[in-house]
């Protein structure tokens, strides 16, 4: 199939899904979502709060099920849901439930009694210190406070006869699913208190720089109107390679001229469209990415987009980008997540239970690795004609913002490529490249996840 303005998606998604992953994405076990629009994302900031935030959109972010990455459902949310959905078998005994009761009721007390015990050994021990520093507390409970040992086997006991009686009626599998629950749940990964699950992240938006209320000559500026706001999330890590790399890219930004090292992708008339399946996809996902590969944005008024015409057919056509920096970085949970559970129990759900492993199920598929840009540099060669006319709107059309696949140049809204003057044109051969942009902020290219099946 030649190439035209809608498969040079599907053409440029599998040059780079081919290049990123040396040829190894296995589409049976994968899949590969693609950023149909720069998305930069803040992995290098001086607050680690705020890159904490953006691994844990990335992490927790379930792309939908098509080519281009867009947000299905949220990791968390749906393993908690799932967690909540299994179905457990245990004694049918309905006389159970009066004897668990009974033994919840016991547990208060005990636990009462421990706290209220192990306060005043604490008191004791501190006092007794002073003749002995170098006993510990366990030492000193064990020889000179034998009441604390004895309210906490007591509080054992009815924590014991209350496990006891619920795995009775729920099977040998309560425990473990309670304590997944518990670490995913609101004391755990979810908590709102520092934890070894969740991670510190500051969520909102700050105003740019210089937009706060301006002051007179020798004064300092007022602090940068933030709405962030500092809270804690579910805990992700990103492969630490990343943070080596970054500063590889950097060093390689500051050369002159800029060393490009990255992701090296050309499209030209001889490219051809993939197919669905070589992503990961099957037909019945309903795939699809953005319409067309260029467009002219209206910013001014009402946003419109209009497909431009080029001639994908022409001799001297390509699309070539190069990034300064690119890198395909593993990206997992903390210790809150268990796929083993997801595995065993995916058949033994309730009835009436939600989606969660079709291919548009919430947890068809895990984030696993994401796909890292850096500065990169668009060259586009065309016809003479299409060169020209090209050139002429470009350079009289204030109010125009241009697309080129996921890259946009001329709208601050639209993109971090704002600035049309990185735009250059070559007469010499009809081509026009754009940036590169020097930046500290990465891009997203694209997400790779593992399917969850169910056997």
């Amino acid at each position: 199939m030649a190439l035209t303005s809608q498969n040079a998606w599907s053409a440029y998604a599998k040059a780079i899904l081919d290049q990123a992953t040396s040829g190894q994405f296995d589409p049976k076990t994968q899949t590969f979502s693609l950023a149909g629009q720069t998305l930069n994302v803040d992995l290098a900031n001086a607050d680690t709060e705020i890159i904490n935030a953006n691994v844990f959109e990335i992490g927790n972010t379930i792309p939908a099920a098509g080519g281009a990455y867009t947000p299905s459902s949220s990791l968390i949310s749906s393993y908690f849901s799932f967690l909540n959905w299994i179905k457990l078998q245990g004694d049918p005994n309905p006389n159970l439930q009066s004897q668990i009761n009974l033994a919840a009721s016991a547990i208060q007390p005990a636990q009462d009694n421990y706290i209220s015990v192990q306060t005043k050994a604490v008191a004791a021990w501190t006092a007794y210190k002073a003749i002995d520093s170098a006993i510990s507390f366990p030492d000193y409970v064990r020889t000179q406070y034998p009441t604390y040992g004895q309210a906490k086997l007591a509080l054992d006991a009815a924590q014991s006869k209350y496990n006891q009686l619920m795995q009775q009626a729920y099977g040998p599998d309560y425990q473990t699913i309670v304590a997944a629950q518990g670490k995913a749940g609101f004391d755990g990964a979810q908590a709102l208190l520092k934890n070894t699950l969740n991670m510190p992240v500051k969520l909102g938006s700050s105003a740019p720089a210089g937009s706060g209320a301006p002051v007179l000559p020798g004064q300092n500026p007022p602090t940068t109107p933030s709405s962030l706001i500092s809270t804690y999330a579910p805990g992700f890590t990103l492969d630490s390679a990343f943070t080596a790399k970054y500063q590889e890219w950097q060093t390689y930004s500051v050369q002159q001229p800029p060393v490009f090292n990255g992701l090296k992708i050309r499209l030209d008339a001889s490219s051809s469209a993939a197919n669905w399946s070589d992503f990961g996809w099957s037909a019945a996902a309903n795939a699809r990415f953005p319409v067309g590969w260029f467009t002219a944005v209206y910013v001014s008024g009402q946003a419109s987009y209009k497909e431009q015409t080029f001639d994908y057919t022409a001799s001297n056509f390509s699309f070539e980008v190069e990034f300064l920096g690119s890198g395909l970085f593993p990206i997992f949970s903390n210790l809150w997540f268990d796929l083993g559970i997801v595995k065993n129990y995916g058949n033994s759900l309730r009835q009436g239970h939600p989606n969660f492993f079709s291919e548009n199920g919430t947890l068809a598929r895990i984030p696993a690795q994401v796909l890292i840009g850096f500065q990169p540099k668009i060259t586009m060669t065309v016809s003479a004609s299409d060169y020209s006319n090209f050139k002429s709107q470009f350079q009289q059309s204030a109010n125009i913002a241009y697309k080129f696949g996921p890259f946009t140049i001329g709208s601050v809204s639209e993109s971090s490529y704002s600035d049309k003057s990185k735009v250059t044109f070559n007469d010499s051969n009809n081509s026009f490249t754009i940036g590169p942009v020097v930046s500290t902020v990465p891009q997203i290219i694209g997400v790779l996840c593992n399917k969850v099946t169910i056997s």
